[in-house]
């Protein structure tokens, strides 16, 4: 399960692939991107209204994989994990174009 810790007084979330995230504007965390897309979880209220059907975290990103509001879990570790299992799945399908 992934784990808070904090390095250089920089707050961060490890994930079990060793990926990080490290906290963004508001209430988003965003996965350490070198030379990649850049990933970021938001924490989103229910709204019907937006497409946020569930309280919790949602994954969205800066490429054309399709992150955009893919709800990852209500609790941020349980979140960032789920995430580094889809973006994994994502990457290797992606790997062959």
């Amino acid at each position: 399960m992934a784990k808070y810790s904090k390095s250089d007084g920089v707050r961060r979330i490890t994930g079990e692939d060793g990926h990080g995230w490290t906290p963004g504007d508001g209430r988003s965390w965003v996965r350490d991107a070198t030379n990649g897309p850049v990933y970021v979880m938001e924490k989103r209220r229910k709204n019907l209204v937006d497409e946020s059907p569930d309280t919790g975290w949602y994954l969205y990103d800066d490429t054309s994989n399709g992150f955009f509001g893919e709800w990852c879990g209500s609790r941020i570790l349980e979140a960032v994990d789920e995430a580094n299992r889809l973006i994994a799945e994502t990457e290797a399908r992606h790997e062959g174009d």
